[in-house]
Formats: C-alpha cells, sequence, structure tokens
C-alpha cells in the first residue's frame, strides 16, 4: 500500500489540530488540616508526609518530615507536596488526598485512635462516615488571585469525632 506525501502531512496536519484542541490547564490543590478541639491532635500516616505549621506571617518557615504530624489547638497545618494536575479546561474538580498522605490514616486524641482507611485508593462517597479521605467533609474554596488554585481544609472537631465513634 502506497501512501503519498500529501496524504500523510494531511493527517499530521489533523492530528496536530486536534491535539491543540484540548486546552490542559494546570491545577493546584493545597491540602490544610485544621485541629477546632480543646487539645492537641496527632495524625499517625503510613507513609512519610511534608508538612508546615502554615504561619504565613513569618517569612522563615517550618517544614517536617514524618509519620506523626502533631497539631495544637486551634492550629491549621498544610501538607505538602502542594498536588498539581494538568487537566482538561472543563473538566471536573478531582480532589485526591490520598497520593499525599496514603493508603491510612490514625487519629489520635487524648487516649481514643480512629483509623481511617482509603478503599481502594479514592475517597468515600457516602456521607455518613466521617472520614479524612471523605469529599464531603472537606471545604474547598477557590483562590481568589491565583487561577485554577483551590484550598481544601479538613476541620477536625469534637462533635465530628463524637459522631463517628
Amino acid at each position: 500500500m502506497r501512501y503519498s506525501w500529501k496524504k500523510i502531512f494531511y493527517a499530521l496536519t489533523c492530528l496536530c489540530f486536534f491535539a491543540s484542541c484540548a486546552n490542559y490547564v494546570t491545577y493546584t490543590d493545597i491540602y490544610y488540616i485544621k485541629n477546632s478541639t480543646q487539645q492537641t491532635l496527632t495524625l499517625q500516616t503510613n507513609n512519610a508526609v511534608v508538612w508546615d505549621n502554615n504561619s504565613s506571617d513569618d517569612f522563615q518557615q517550618v517544614w517536617y518530615d514524618s509519620t506523626s504530624l502533631s497539631i495544637a489547638v486551634n492550629q491549621t497545618i498544610r501538607l505538602h507536596p502542594i498536588r498539581r494536575d494538568f487537566k482538561l479546561e472543563r473538566a471536573g474538580d478531582d480532589m485526591n488526598v490520598t497520593n499525599i498522605v496514603g493508603q491510612s490514616v490514625a487519629l489520635i486524641v487524648g487516649t481514643d485512635t480512629i483509623v481511617w482507611n482509603a478503599e481502594k485508593g479514592h475517597m468515600f462517597t457516602n456521607d455518613t462516615i466521617w472520614s479524612f479521605y471523605n469529599t464531603q467533609y472537606w471545604q474547598t474554596e477557590k483562590d481568589s488571585e491565583l487561577p485554577y488554585t483551590y484550598h481544601h481544609i479538613f476541620v477536625i472537631s469534637l462533635d465530628k469525632i463524637e459522631r463517628t465513634l
């Protein structure tokens, strides 16, 4: 079978045209965990997580790399790495914290421990289960200055812990 150079050129031009129609945009997801209880919390992860104390007032930032995240009363920490994804411009927001913290997280409050497991790497969709991996319990805010940037905040409070238990 013989192909002329015109047909090959035409096919390549069409391929390049259709490939350029798909606008991919860099989406940035930033994750925060807030302690709204009256005591210090500890999150134990099965993988080391890089995080900071989210002190935007101070230019000197303290970073931690550990499997134990200690969150003081009324403190908010920020998880790293900030997740960046290339998506189609019209694609929906696909939040998934599993890639950052791994398959399980243990929340330790005083003498109580709650273990959250991600089912097959996906978040729960059932809002009757209060879980770190449940998108229902993350508050998502779009950044007012940076395009395609989203801040996801998970608030840990005593009423949510008690409801889970």
